[in-house]
């Protein structure tokens, strides 16, 4: 997504209202007016105006009217050592009953918490029935002027102290009477913390309840409120008072005296509404508001409000702080100026024509300025407003006829609108909401905007929460969130509260993620931010819950119940850039052909570069660069022909590395495959040394296409461990080994032991003008071993098959070697066991029955070497040899030391030339202690030449000895000579040397 401005995003109108406007105004209209509970130790100097006229609290006084003027003193009817009024006029002229008329009228009112109000016109008209008490009614005119002072300590002095509050008049009309104060003409209100202007007042104040009934600006102008000015502390309250005839007192400079103070009753409570309507515009640091009406709750004890009311003071200034994150600012609060535009604060709308000129607000400083053009009204409420259950003042922008609250940022060119905007002030809460079909918008020029149903933003926790569906569309990333429950938002605090950054999202509910043609569903999307290299907004984590599904509008995606990703946040640009991801619940992802799937996918990730297969840098691509899977994994990669399969994936890709653990496990590549066949058995794969073991149980595989088309396959099986070596072309498999060769249909070449070794040839990487390195290696060797401990030894087996088109592979020749070490070397022709050991060989290519086809078997004790190119054996100890000849089955026996004999080997393309050939013993000499047999004649020898080929044998003795042969089918004499020939398919003997003697025929 696009770099963003943090305060860019929905908080523009948080610091409009950090200092609630509007309840400035009835602070300065009615906290001063009076206490019955008043705690000189709080610091509240009031801004009261009104306190003077009320008059409620006097019991009597003394007056005089001699001369031209007039001087009236009045004591607090509570307390009659205490002065509450004074009036003078420097010339009175009576003008009807109890009515005069005044010359330069001033009053002197005295506060319970030591602060005075004095008033001042050029001229007026009082009715006073009882000169010794103040005035029932009267009107002010000429530049009426009420003043207020704090708690100076002493009497304050008009002409020199300066006022903490000024309300100016043409003309005042007052009735204390009913409690009423009215003027037809413009008001202006000044003081430290503000100004209010406005037209046609009308005030009526309660006496017994000491609160105001009525306070109505016929039409409004603008209230002013500075945020940067605060009271100071108050003095030692010093009251004006009277000396009571009984007691002592001590005069001050107007010789009045002071009093103990008496104890205080319980503290009133009152609650007051305020309105202003049309045209009503808020400007605060350049911020606007604008609205139809405005309308204002607050909660006044003792006519002021309570400790703790209003937000924190937010005119201390702010020390560097820094985020969650790390980031440091220096002015949390302070606008971030963007690269799109210069700033442009605009100033609200104002009255209509002809009304007096607003006073000049620099956006950019801490006043803020309310505007309105009708009426302004305040009454109080019997009981407690529902917007004040939870706090103590809150107000409300509504729009009933243009139909949209207004919100405008310049400096961070944002802005928004919403049906009804609430702000709950003690708790510092904002609640924007919609108003029929009118819901909530924020657009931020360049970025975007967002909708909701509603928001509520608390500005001390910085948290916000958005019920119903909404939208944020991001317009320079072309980017779209989309929900339909609710949104949570977390923007980060200081100690003064909220500034704007947002730090986390929420969103639930089919939720949509969209960027250009990339799409994010989920139940759930949470988004985490910080602030980038530049103070720019970077996305941080992104995390999505329940039915999560990806797709990147391509061929590209995927689906899990869970998906976390952690983003790189201190690089440049727009992309965020993903560096881990964490996927969980039938997790399965694919790119293309590629394809991820488990239980638990956890990737770290890096930028992908040009040439890789994984996406260039120029499209903001991400390349696995550690992948950890766990639970029924299956992983495909097209560009290097990789499958991985198993419990738990363990790969690094730079160093080219795979750990898969069981069960079931395959690892294969290029035709290679590793299993591993138990849950704790595992495979581990280096590609880069192309090497790898399995520990535990499992098989090996590898494929070749051979030249014809047809394929290859060396397959090998074990129960404990294998490793193997591809540079320097070693396989090694420990525990019941089954390692089988079949290089083409018509071979098969197996091996068998506790113990295998086969080496290959090493691999070489690809030559000059090669398209690819040889994968069809030789086998060169193969080593079986058997441990002694199993009954089994080991074995090699060789199988030949004739292949028919359209039929099956049938087996023609077979050969089986058996031995505790039995070696085998390809490329020399080899076999070779040492020990005592076995070989069967059999011939099955004329289809005849078991009992009729040719068969070879031999056994010896010491040790077999056989060189399958020229045919050559070589038995010793005790050798066994069981040869049935093909066609007619006959069988014979022979018993020897040693024997030396030609086995054609079955892979001999001769064999197949001629059918009748037999396929395994073609000749043999046996040599020491030979016994043969054939049919009913046994023969003894020293050393026997046996012609398989034609059934035949010569028999001869040791020089000077003989050779017996006995028949024991007839009379079992034995026949005895130097030589015999024997023709054993004839069943016909022939002495060829008679030797020292000749036994009876």
């Amino acid at each position: 997504m696009a770099s963003t401005d943090p305060r860019r995003k929905l908080m523009f109108i948080a610091a409009g209202l950090s200092l609630l406007f509007a309840t400035v105004m009835i602070v300065l209209i009615v906290r001063g007016s009076g206490s019955s509970n008043p705690d000189p130790a709080d610091g509240d100097t009031g801004a009261g105006l009104f306190e003077p006229l009320i008059g409620g609290n006097q019991a009597g006084g003394t007056g005089s009217t001699g001369g031209s003027g007039l001087f009236i003193q009045i004591t607090d009817k509570n307390n009659p050592d205490r002065i509450a009024m004074e009036l003078r006029s420097a010339q009175m002229d009576p003008i009807g009953p109890d009515l005069y008329r005044v010359d330069t009228p001033r009053a002197w009112v005295f506060m319970k918490d030591g602060s005075s109000v004095s008033i001042t016109a050029a001229e007026g008209t009082l009715v006073l029935p009882d000169r010794a008490r103040e005035p029932e009614q009267g009107t002010l005119t000429g530049g009426v002027v009420i003043r207020r002072y704090p708690n100076l300590g002493r009497r304050a002095d008009a002409d020199n102290d300066e006022p903490e509050a000024t309300f100016k008049s043409d003309t005042l009309t007052f009735d204390l009477t009913l409690g009423e104060v009215a003027t037809p003409d413009r008001v202006v209100v000044t003081s430290t913390m503000g100004e209010l202007a406005g037209t046609d007042l009308r005030m009526n104040i309660n006496e017994p309840l000491e609160r105001i009934e009525l306070f109505r600006l016929q039409q409004g102008e603008y209230l002013r409120i500075s945020r940067s000015k605060s009271a100071e502390p108050e003095p030692a309250i010093q009251q004006p008072a009277m000396a009571p005839h009984d007691q002592p007192s001590v005069a001050n400079a107007d010789g009045a005296t002071l009093s103990a103070p008496k104890t205080a009753p319980d503290p009133l409570e009152s609650f007051y509404r305020a309105v202003f309507k049309d045209n009503v515009v808020l400007l605060d640091r350049g911020r606007t508001i604008k609205g139809d009406q405005l309308d204002l709750w607050a909660r006044l004890v003792d006519n002021k409000l309570a400790d703790g009311a209003l937000e924190r003071n937010s005119s201390e200034p702010d020390a560097p702080t820094a985020d969650p994150h790390g980031n440091t600012r220096s002015s949390p609060s302070e606008p971030v100026r963007i690269a799109s535009g210069e700033d442009q604060p605009s100033q609200p709308s104002g009255p209509p024509a002809g009304s007096p000129e607003l006073p000049a607000v620099d956006p950019a400083s801490d006043d803020i300025l309310l505007t309105w053009t009708g009426v302004a009204e305040i009454r109080p409420s019997t009981s407690r407003p529902e917007e004040l259950a939870k706090d103590e003042v809150a107000a409300r922008f509504t729009a009933s006829r243009s139909g949209r609250v207004l919100l405008e940022d310049p400096n961070a060119q944002a802005r928004g609108s919403t049906g009804v905007l609430d702000y709950y002030a003690t708790r510092r809460h904002i609640v924007m909401a919609s108003q029929g079909m009118t819901g909530v918008e924020l657009v931020s020029d360049g970025d975007g905007l967002a909708r909701f149903g509603s928001l509520e933003l608390n500005l001390d926790t910085g948290i916000g929460y958005a019920p119903g569906a909404g939208l944020v569309q991001n317009d320079a990333a072309s980017g779209t969130v989309t929900w339909n429950e609710q949104a949570d938002l977390v923007f980060e605090v200081d100690r003064n509260g909220i500034t704007g950054v947002l730090q986390e999202a929420m969103c639930s509910g089919a939720v949509r993620a969209r960027r250009d043609e990339s799409t994010l569903e989920s139940d759930f999307l949470r988004t985490t931010f910080t602030n980038g290299p530049g103070g720019d907004l970077r996305l941080q984590r992104l995390a999505a819950r329940g039915q999560v599904r990806a797709s990147d509008g391509r061929n590209a995606g995927g689906t899990c119940e869970a998906l976390d990703v952690l983003f790189d946040t201190s690089t440049n640009g727009d992309d965020p850039v993903p560096t881990d991801l964490l996927a969980r619940g039938t997790a399965k992802f694919n790119d293309g052909p590629d394809t991820i799937e488990a239980e638990i996918i956890d990737a770290t990730l890096k930028p992908a570069s040009p040439g890789d297969g994984q996406g260039g840098e120029q499209d903001g691509g991400a390349r696995i660069q550690r992948l950890h899977t766990m639970g029924a994994t299956q992983i495909v990669r097209a560009r290097d022909n990789l499958l991985v399969s198993g419990g738990d994936v363990l790969m690094h890709d730079d160093r080219q590395s795979v750990r898969v653990q069981g069960p079931n496990a395959v690892a294969q590549r290029d035709g290679v495959r590793i299993t591993a066949v138990g849950p704790d058995d595992v495979i581990d794969l280096d590609g880069t040394g192309r090497n790898g073991s399995v520990a535990g149980a499992g098989s090996f595989s590898r494929a070749s296409t051979n030249p014809d088309g047809t394929t290859g396959l060396l397959t090998a099986a074990w129960s404990q461990s294998m490793t193997f070596d591809d540079y320097a072309g070693t396989l090694h498999c420990m525990g019941d080994v089954q390692a089988v060769h079949a290089p083409d249909p018509t071979r098969r070449d197996a091996v068998l032991g506790d113990e295998v070794t086969a080496t290959f040839e090493p691999y070489r990487e690809q030559d000059e003008g090669e398209d690819a390195p040889r994968e069809d290696r030789e086998v060169l060797t193969f080593i079986a071993r058997s441990n002694g401990e199993s009954q089994t030894q080991a074995a090699v087996e060789s199988a030949r098959f004739e292949v028919k088109p359209g039929a099956e592979p049938m087996l023609a020749r077979a050969l089986r070697l058996t031995g505790p070490i039995v070696s085998l070397d390809q490329r020399a022709g080899v076999v070779d066991v040492q020990g005592p050991g076995s070989l069967l060989v059999s011939d099955q290519r004329q289809q005849l029955p078991p009992e009729r086809q040719a068969l070879a078997l031999f056994s010896w004790n010491e040790s077999f070497v056989h060189n399958r190119n020229t045919g050559q054996a070589t038995m010793i100890g005790n050798v066994k040899t069981h040869h049935r000849r093909r066609g007619d089955g006959s069988v014979t026996l022979i018993d020897c030391d040693r024997l030396d004999a030609v086995l054609l080997d079955p892979q001999r393309g001769d064999l197949n030339a001629d059918p009748t050939t037999e396929a395994q013993l073609r000749s043999a000499r046996a040599q020491g202690n030979v016994s043969m047999k054939s049919g009913t004649r046994e023969a003894l020898a020293d050393t026997v030449d046996y012609n398989a080929a034609n059934a035949s044998a010569t028999l001869m003795g040791r020089p000077g000895g003989y050779v017996t042969i006995i028949d024991t089918a007839r009379s079992g004499v034995p026949i005895r000579a130097g030589r015999i020939f024997w023709d054993l398919a004839n069943d016909r003997i022939d002495i060829m040397d008679a030797g020292p003697f000749r036994g009876s025929p």
